[in-house]
């Protein structure tokens, strides 16, 4: 031990001691500090050097771990316990060979170290070394049969050889010595989801988030199995877990709404309501009735954040909002009335009113804004209740005395109200006048594109859903819901990115987020579109996107170029797609990539006859047009019919601009995947693979035709949704590869 350099000052052996009490209760600052200074006196300490690595390790820098750890082995050959932990920290750089050489390092050094055994065992299994994994899984719980881990890898090897029942067993067991083993509980959901089992899936995953409720993963997946359950029934457990889930910004919540309605459904007042159909409420029952949903968290959180895609909850909002207006004389604002009533105008705004009026709301909702607009003439503030009930039929913005609202000091609900109602329109004209012309727009059905989505902006929405880490394109490209293998593809170091007719930016967003060290270019024909696309990135913080105002057409391969371009659900609304295509490949680097979406023939087959529907009664463009013509709909599908009962289930049918969109667009085309073929053939493009967000429709064609080379293949492609016509009932998306060009460059 090396002596002290002054008298009084704590020996090495003291400061250790005290970092390991700091670094154990979590205080990383002052144990860091410690080594520190145990490596000031002494640089080749080896206890310090391994411990001043954990908390590298600790803090995410496992480079900066490796490299101190390194140091300590070196110092100390024989510590098998820093061998180990080098070993961890190999692995988190995804080293594996020398991770599993400082593992069976310390197993050599220490042959009764379990911790060693399980971790070569987790080690082989990333090699996919099963049997040997499972012998050193085996091998660590005979040393230690408390060791949770080795339960758990042992499991996961087991659960790769398809053995689920084995797997499910040796998850128990590492729950059975260590209950708050949260990985266990994870490993069994998905196991649970390769048996086909969704219920106990979604249950592992619940329990997996109450041991370790941070864990972005196990929210990701508990998201994904949601997707495809319906509750029988629910308690104040279950909302109260659903209300977490959807808490969290980064779920996209769209895929969650029939699930969760179906839990909320049953709530005892919901269900109540979803029973009486269209009976009109007295006023005292409406007040109880709103007075208890005002305590739902989880139906105040989803009407607050998200279009409702479900006809049955749609009725019972309707009827509420017909209630709260015709009896609102009998309401009181006040805390039992305000969490409604407030997610009742945020929900209206959202789905721009797409919820159908009688005559007699039409006359009560304009003598109420004449009265709010008699007490603002008079100099008095209007009642917050009154603000409220009208922002549930008409978006406040377009009244002329909006801007004086946000003038006044209103409770935070009402507040809340004005904050999207009017401050946010102000926002986004504002950015939409800034917004520079990258293009002239010449062409006839431009305009009249343009001229639809400056009215009616698509989609709206509020939360960016978005969770993953940057990554190289080639990455992204491997992965669910791609599977595309790109070759030797290397991707730019720093990748442009072209989202071609971006909307109100929800695409452009994900993109940004998604690839490395990108800088995107977003273009559209709608400054109103732009404005809100402009709002929402700012919003959210993003500083490497740039919108535009431009059409396809337009695009000149003199001004831009990019190693990628996005093109979702915009082609076959031009009027010659191809020209808009060959447009795109234009501007498009060779070997670029581009993800096109295209309306599938076979997959709209309920929406062409809809859209048949709405040219024969010509119900007009107007939202009491869309209005009606939903009504019209909703009511064939209660008599029984088939098809439209399958249209209630498209998202878009659930607000005004989405309806819109779906049924009453200006302009579109729709394709067979043999007429793709024909155009990539005309344009010079590689088919690469579909993008698919559905696993089961990837599953249904590997059983269709399992060869490795149909998955490229557009005429097997074609011949599957022959067969199955709903497995395109959105769109195509996939992705195409720019070819060199002649001099091979």
């Amino acid at each position: 031990m090396v002596s002290e350099s002054y008298p009084g000052k704590p020996t090495l052996a003291t400061r250790l001691q005290q970092a390991l009490s700091h670094h154990a209760a979590g205080e990383l600052s002052q144990a860091h500090s410690l080594y520190r200074s145990i490596l000031e006196d002494d640089a080749k300490q080896p206890d310090a050097l391994h411990l001043l690595g954990m908390i590298a390790h600790q803090r995410g820098d496992y480079e900066e771990a490796a490299k101190l750890i390194l140091k300590a082995v070196q110092q100390a050959p024989d510590y098998a316990e820093a061998h180990l932990n080098l070993g961890n920290a190999f692995k988190a750089l995804n080293n594996n060979a020398k991770a599993i050489n400082s593992f069976r390092t310390a197993a050599h050094l220490k042959p009764d170290f379990a911790e060693a055994y399980c971790n070569i065992g987790n080690a082989l299994i990333d090699d996919g070394d099963l049997d040997e994994a499972l012998a050193c899984c085996e091998k660590a719980i005979a040393l230690n049969p408390k060791l949770g881990d080795a339960y758990n890898n042992l499991g996961n090897a087991y659960r790769l050889k398809g053995q689920f029942e084995e797997a499910l067993s040796a998850y128990q067991n590492a729950i059975s010595v260590e209950p708050n083993h949260a990985n266990s509980h994870f490993n069994m959901g998905l196991t649970y989801r390769e048996l086909g089992n969704l219920d106990a899936e979604f249950a592992s995953y619940r329990r997996a988030i109450q041991h370790a409720p941070h864990n972005d993963i196990f929210w990701d997946a508990l998201a994904l199995s949601l997707e495809m359950l319906s509750f029988s029934d629910a308690d104040a457990d279950l909302w109260q877990d659903l209300n977490a889930l959807i808490s969290r910004q980064s779920i996209q919540i769209e895929p969650l709404i029939r699930p969760i309605v179906s839990a909320i459904s049953h709530h005892p007042v919901c269900a109540e309501m979803l029973v009486l159909q269209d009976k009109c409420l007295s006023g005292s029952k409406t007040r109880s009735v709103v007075a208890a949903l005002s305590d739902n968290l989880l139906l105040l959180r989803l009407m607050s954040s998200s279009i409702i895609n479900d006809a049955a909850m749609e009725r019972m909002l309707t009827q509420l909002r017909r209630a709260i207006l015709m009896e609102h004389d009998t309401l009181v604002s006040g805390p039992d009335t305000l969490p409604f009533t407030t997610a009742m105008a945020l929900h209206c705004f959202i789905n721009e009113y797409v919820f159908a009026e009688t005559k007699m709301e039409l006359e009560a909702i304009n003598l109420l804004g004449a009265k709010i607009d008699a007490c603002i003439s008079e100099g008095h503030q209007p009642d917050g209740l009154l603000i409220l009930i009208l922002a549930s039929y008409r978006p406040l913005c377009t009244y002329a005395w909006a801007k004086l609202l946000a003038e006044m000091k209103w409770n935070a609900a009402v507040g809340q109200i004005i904050r999207q109602q009017v401050e946010e329109p102000l926002e986004e004209q504002k950015f939409a006048n800034e917004v520079p012309s990258l293009t002239p727009i010449e062409d006839n059905i431009s305009h009249a594109v343009r001229d639809q989505y400056e009215r009616n902006p698509y989609p709206r929405w509020s939360r960016e859903g978005v969770n993953n880490e940057p990554m190289e394109i080639e990455e992204y490209l491997r992965n669910f819901p791609t599977l595309i293998d790109i070759g030797n593809y290397t991707s730019p170091k720093e990748p442009s990115v072209l989202i071609a007719g971006c909307g109100t930016g929800q695409h452009a967003l994900a993109a940004a987020r998604r690839y490395n060290g990108a800088s995107l270019t977003a273009i559209d024909l709608s400054r109103h579109s732009l404005g809100y696309a402009k709002r929402m990135s700012q919003k959210f913080g993003f500083k490497n996107i740039t919108f535009q105002q431009a059409d396809i057409l337009e695009l000149d391969d003199s001004i831009l170029a990019f190693d990628i371009i996005e093109c979702s659900g915009v082609l076959h609304h031009m009027a010659d797609p191809e020209a808009g295509w060959r447009s795109l490949v234009a501007v498009l680097r060779p070997q670029g990539l581009m993800k096109v979406a295209l309306y599938s023939e076979i997959g709209r087959h309920q929406v062409i006859r809809a859209q048949a529907m709405v040219a024969k009664h010509k119900y007009g463009v107007t939202p009491e047009g869309i209005r009606q013509c939903r009504q019209d709909i909703i009511d064939a599908a209660k008599c029984g019919d088939a098809g439209f009962t399958e249209l209630l289930n498209f998202n878009d049918f659930y607000s005004l601009s989405g309806c819109r969109d779906l049924l009453f667009h200006v302009q579109e085309h729709r394709f067979n995947l043999l007429q793709v073929e024909k155009f990539l053939i005309s344009l010079d493009l590689e088919f690469l693979g579909f993008e698919i967000g559905q696993p089961h429709i990837a599953e249904q064609f590997k059983e269709f035709n399992p060869t490795p080379e149909a998955w490229t293949s557009l005429q097997e492609w074609h011949t599957f949704e022959q067969q199955n016509p709903d497995a395109f009932i959105a769109m195509y998306q996939f992705w195409c590869q720019k070819k060199k060009n002649l001099s091979g460059n």
